[in-house]
């Protein structure tokens, strides 16, 4: 992938099938992928940071697609408790999430909890190291 990542191509999750040595396991694994090409690491720190949850109504602000499990910057500074870092997509642009399971002040508790975890049964996807 080129410096210039494609915030704006076509985003898919591709189901990768992963076999051991032996070929006696497989597992499957999800892969983002944006215009037909794996994501690598570098590409997924370009992709916008922007809260998915609307404070004031709870509701979502676009279309989530999964979670990884990866987190730096801001996200992984924020100190201890369990949170998601979404990937979603906002007027057809890739966007990123950092999720806090605690809801921030001043939000409605209930809906932030079901919103978070309406979250956490999305996919957990993996990214091109």
């Amino acid at each position: 992938m080129s410096d210039a990542f494609n915030i704006r191509g076509e985003v898919n999750v591709e189901v990768l099938r992963v076999r051991s040595s032996a070929g006696e396991h497989e597992a499957k694994v999800l892969a983002l992928r944006v215009d037909g090409r794996q994501v690598p690491l570098a590409a997924f720190r370009q992709i916008p940071c922007e809260p998915i949850i609307d404070r004031d109504t709870g509701s979502l602000k676009g279309k989530p697609l999964g979670w990884f499990h990866y987190f730096w910057g801001e996200c992984a500074g924020r100190g201890g408790g369990v949170r998601l870092n979404v990937v979603w997509i906002k007027e057809g642009e890739l966007r990123r999430a950092c999720v806090d399971r605690d809801p921030p002040d001043q939000v409605d508790v209930a809906s932030w909890n079901s919103r978070y975890a309406e979250l956490g049964t999305l996919p957990h996807l993996f990214i091109d190291l």
